[in-house]
């Protein structure tokens, strides 16, 4: 799933396993910590495991998406909803 991701430009290039790795043990940890008490959208955190997953989704998109360069990889994608 992730070589098809990175191959259609929407994470960047890399080690597929490494980057495999990398998405588990964000979403392990964010679980991990909210059942926890450590993580939760009102409190510590500010946010759902499911939340920080779409984050990392989408600064890992603008990555590729830098990565392609100007007129590449199609459309813009929408970045997870972060402040600022």
């Amino acid at each position: 799933m992730v070589t098809a991701a990175q191959r259609a430009g929407q994470l960047p290039a890399g080690d597929p396993e490494r980057l495999s790795a990398l998405l588990l043990a964000l979403t392990h940890g964010a679980v991990d910590l909210a059942l926890a008490g450590h993580l939760s959208p009102t409190g510590k955190g500010r946010a759902t495991p499911a939340e920080l997953a779409d984050d990392l989704l989408g600064y890992l998109r603008a990555a590729a998406q830098r990565e392609a360069g100007p007129g590449h990889g199609g459309a813009p994608q929408a970045g997870p909803p972060w402040p600022g």
